[in-house]
């Protein structure tokens, strides 16, 4: 209940980040996985049509929930 995980080459960042702000059930930490963070890096990653919304994950990262761990994970491509 305290883990997810997302794939940011179906889904869009806003979702991730929602879970991310939710307090933890049964539990002292949520662990959120982002996968595929394409949009943090310089490639273009061509094919690809979510929209992330850059401006919510810089407000997020200044202003982390204090009980939520996440994690970006990038791919050499």
């Amino acid at each position: 209940m305290n883990f997810a995980s997302y794939d940011m080459e179906s889904t869009p960042i806003a979702q991730a980040l929602d879970d991310a702000m939710s307090a933890p059930f049964f539990g002292d930490r949520r662990l959120v996985f982002v996968d595929h963070a394409y949009f943090l890096t310089t490639d273009p990653h061509k094919g690809i049509k979510v929209d992330h919304d850059m401006d919510s994950l810089l407000t997020y990262l200044k202003h982390p929930e204090p009980t939520t761990v996440i994690v970006f994970f990038g791919h050499n491509w």
